[in-house]
């Protein structure tokens, strides 16, 4: 029997916050354009032109980057791959050579890792790269260290590690 591919990609921001964040730029975008083009300063103490720009950029760059994170994660009877795009433009790989134990897993977020996204320095020992939700796949690698991958697909990454586990690892 071949072992499964299951492959995953989950997307950025809940809706409600995507909302949000377009409604944050389109209302500061609307203050920029007020001052610069109607000559009619937004409030009774403005900012200056410089900083609206720069505040709108930073509002634009931040919206870009939302609209399109995405966390990718395979798994193939290698290993694992995933990447937090596009702050990982290419995929980090894991065989399961490197790694001890296994499974998916309920966690918190916030008390454990301060929240989602990359956590944790490189070589740290503990580490997590996660988008929403409190599920990931647990990784317990041989040289001690721990990653932790956010997934929405928590059964069929479960079946999947453990389908693919057979000798090569302990399933936690």
């Amino acid at each position: 029997m071949k072992a499964p591919h299951l492959q995953e990609t989950q997307r950025g921001m809940h809706p409600l916050l995507k909302l949000l964040l377009v409604a944050l730029v389109l209302l500061y975008g609307y203050s920029a354009w007020s001052q610069w083009v109607l000559g009619e300063p937004w409030g009774n103490n403005p900012s200056p032109d410089w900083l609206m720009a720069l505040v709108l950029l930073l509002l634009l760059a931040t919206a870009i980057l939302m609209f399109t994170l995405r966390l990718d994660t395979e798994l193939s009877e290698k290993g694992i791959r995933y990447r937090l795009f596009p702050l990982q433009r290419s995929f980090r790989e894991i065989p399961w050579t490197a790694v001890q134990q296994a499974g998916v897993r309920k966690y918190r977020p916030i008390a454990e890792y301060g929240g989602w996204g990359i956590r944790g320095l490189p070589k740290s020992k503990n580490r997590a790269v996660s988008l929403r939700g409190d599920y990931g796949i647990q990784l317990v690698l041989k040289d001690g260290r721990k990653l932790l991958i956010g997934t929405a697909r928590e059964l069929e990454m479960k079946q999947a590690i453990e389908h693919l586990a057979e000798g090569r690892f302990e399933v936690l």
